[in-house]
């Protein structure tokens, strides 16, 4: 009999379990067809409305301009048309004496898309002109450009706060080098090795002289964002841009807002003096650009996006895996 009582006990225990794990399995099932809705609903709400388009896709430019100008001449999505109806006393006299000057605005051919993966600026002289022809592009095409950001532009976002007055008066030796790298310098052995440079002119110069933003801009380039060549090649397009416009920063007449084409140009097809272009203007430069309203970065980063999604496909800057699936940073 207990035989019996003990068999018929097991027998409850494993239809309870069941039925307990038939309820998880049709909870999951349900999880996983919601899921499912969820997605097709997302890709259908993102098709194009266009049976057959093309998609153009380049990344990681990084003020590259002139490789930028090859792409578009390689572009079956891309292309430069002449912009009539730019205002020619903008430009300065020097300027108007050069011979080949054409001004050009960017634009996307019928039934495509445009995909910009991100890292608009650092690596050449070419950040600005990049960031403001990618932006007006986007504003032209709001549904059919999608930008998206990178590293590189984001990690601008901090001198906002690292090169102002109050950061500033951080003490030297509260700067540390950046944790993942442990050959770069810190803040302070950056000015050292910039007084020893100084030592045969200026022997008598300490190092609270030598922590201008003008050196803390230096150092946040080379040794915490990998671009120890951006401040000269900054330097380089402030000359380019003062040439053909006649101004940096833009006026309101100059202003990308107005539009401003741009001028298709490589880069060393126009000469430009750097040496009227002083090592504060170009810290000017990059709090502008990133701080103000209508500064090229600014805006780049106001009209891009984290992840664009066109059809069944999803873009972003770097890669989606297991670690990072269903998490937004």
């Amino acid at each position: 009999m207990d035989i019996v009582k003990l068999i018929l006990f097991f027998a409850c225990v494993t239809v309870k379990c069941c039925a307990f794990h038939s309820i998880i399995l049709g909870q999951q099932n349900n999880r996983t067809t919601q899921r499912h809705r969820t997605l097709q609903s997302l890709i259908e709400n993102n098709m194009p409305d266009e049976n057959n388009f093309r998609i153009g896709y380049v990344a990681d430019v990084e003020g590259h301009w002139d490789y930028f100008l090859e792409y578009v001449q390689r572009s079956n999505v891309l292309f430069w048309e002449e912009h009539e109806g730019h205002n020619n006393n903008i430009i300065s006299s020097t300027t108007t004496n050069n011979c080949g000057i054409t001004f050009q605005r960017l634009k996307l051919r019928p039934n495509t898309h445009f995909v910009y993966g991100g890292d608009s600026i650092d690596k050449g002289p070419g950040d600005i002109r990049l960031c403001r022809a990618l932006v007006d592009l986007k504003k032209q095409y709001p549904d059919h450009v999608h930008l998206l950001v990178g590293n590189r532009d984001l990690n601008k976002l901090r001198f906002s706060s690292e090169l102002s007055d109050d950061d500033m008066k951080r003490p030297i030796e509260d700067i540390k080098r950046p944790f993942w790298d442990s050959n770069a310098k810190s803040y302070k052995e950056h000015l050292e090795e910039v007084k020893q440079t100084h030592a045969a002119t200026k022997s008598d110069c300490t190092l609270d002289d030598l922590n201008t933003k003008t050196e803390r801009l230096r150092w946040m380039l080379k040794h915490t964002l990998g671009c120890p060549d951006t401040f000269e090649f900054r330097r380089e397009e402030i000359a380019y841009l003062d040439k053909i416009y006649g101004s940096y920063p833009p006026t309101c007449e100059t202003h990308e807002s107005s539009p401003v084409p741009t001028v298709l140009h490589r880069t060393n097809d126009v000469d430009v003096d750097t040496t009227k272009v002083t090592d504060e203007d170009v810290v000017e430069s990059f709090n502008y650009e990133i701080n103000h309203s209508e500064g090229s970065l600014r805006q780049y980063l106001h009209h891009a996006s984290i992840a664009s999604i066109i059809g069944n496909t999803i873009f972003v800057h770097g890669a989606i895996d297991r670690l990072t699936m269903r998490f937004v940073p």
